[in-house]
Order: C-alpha cells, then structure tokens, then sequence
C-alpha cells in the first residue's frame, strides 16, 4: 500500500530543479546548509529495483508496483484515501503549501512547509501573514517591516508551535540570503520572546503594538539593516 504522502512528497519533488534537489540534500550549493535539521529525503519510485539480477522486479523476484494516472492507486481509508490523481494535496488544500503564506517561496520552503505542517496549521500561517501584511506589506527596512516580522514570527509560534516557528523563519531568512537578513532575524526574534511572554497577539494586538513602540524606542528592535 503507498503512502499517501511519499506520492504528495513525489509530485512535491517534481517542482524542484536538478540544482534545487541537490540543494534541498545536501544543503545550500555546493553540498552546504546553514540549516542543518532539514533532513535528507529519498523516495522510493515505482519500479526501481535494488540492484542485483536484472529480472525486471525486486531482488526478491517480487514485481514493483506500478500505475499511471489513468490507473491509480486507491487504498488507505475514508479519513485519508489516496489522492484520486497520484498527487495533489493530501489536507485538500492547494497543492502549492506555501500559497498564501509567501508571495514568492522556494522549493525549499515549500518542501518545508509540506513536511512539517498541516492543512490546518497551513490556513492558521495564512492569516499570520495577512495579518501582518496588514501592518507592513511592501515595506522595507523601516519600522513597518519590522512590525510586520515581529508579528508574523509571534503569531506563528503561537498556531504552530515555537520550535517549528523558528525553524521556518529562519529558513526563510536563510534560503532568500539579503542585507536585511540579520534585521529581519532580531525581529524575528523579539516576536517570539513577545509570544512567551504574553500568548498570541490576535488575542492581545493593542498591547502588541503598544509593546512593539516601547522597544523600537529602547532600541530592541532593528529598523533598518
């Protein structure tokens, strides 16, 4: 029975460059990686065979399992069938993770996101990022962005936990490499330190903000890079 989401993380795959898959292995180019908890990936495709007798199946003298998409598989059960096309998303949202959570996010972020959340958390991180966008969308390296990332990484702590909050902020720091990646990071920060301290912001905004202002004026938070 294939798992429903090796075929989603295969067809996930496929939106990857040569170049990108080897980055999303082995790091950034070049085989490195700033973040090093992004694990390798391999993925077992209809057909291989472990090496030994060429007999056209598994070594074991088994047959591969084979389908196409006019063919496909159908197995799990009533709360998580298989795709009905091979792929597509598993939670029934878009089967691009990250839309509506990035304006332009790499495979790797999207890979990410995949692996790491829900359909669920996925909706929760949209509204993060349009309720921050609210406060600083297309503003750069001044105190809305700052707001904007503040916010954003607070409220993602909140609805996805804050380990995987700063692991994905972080990485998105990290793979759109910038002059204001170290700003964005400090704020990031502070965001989540704010969360520890007071829980959500949705649930607080006034005293947000009203927070937010007193560290812009003690100089906690970076306005520009």
């Amino acid at each position: 029975m294939r798992d429903p989401k090796v075929v989603e993380l295969n067809s996930t795959l496929e939106l990857l460059t040569e170049n990108e898959l080897y980055s999303f292995k082995g790091g950034l180019a070049g085989g490195q990686s700033d973040v090093h908890d992004i694990p390798e990936v391999i993925i077992p495709t209809p057909g291989s065979d472990d090496g030994g007798t060429d007999d056209g199946g598994y070594d074991d003298g088994s047959n591969p399992p084979t389908w196409d998409d006019d063919n496909p598989p159908h197995g799990g059960d009533d709360d998580n069938p298989f795709p009905p096309d091979g792929g597509g998303d598993p939670d029934g949202n878009n089967t691009n993770e990250a839309d509506g959570i990035l304006e332009t996010p790499t495979a790797r972020e999207a890979l990410w996101l995949f692996l790491n959340t829900s359909g669920a958390d996925r909706d929760k991180m949209r509204h993060n990022a349009a309720m921050a966008a609210q406060y600083g969308k297309g503003q750069v390296d001044n105190v809305y962005d700052a707001l904007r990332h503040a916010m954003w990484s607070a409220m993602d702590a909140a609805d996805i936990g804050l380990a995987k909050a700063k692991e994905f902020h972080t990485l998105h720091e990290t793979v759109n490499p910038g002059p204001d990646n170290t700003m964005d990071l400090h704020n990031n920060n502070w965001g989540f330190n704010w969360f520890s301290q007071h829980g959500n912001p949705d649930n607080n905004m006034q005293q947000f903000i009203n927070d937010f202002n007193t560290a812009v004026a003690s100089g906690q938070i970076k306005t520009h890079p």
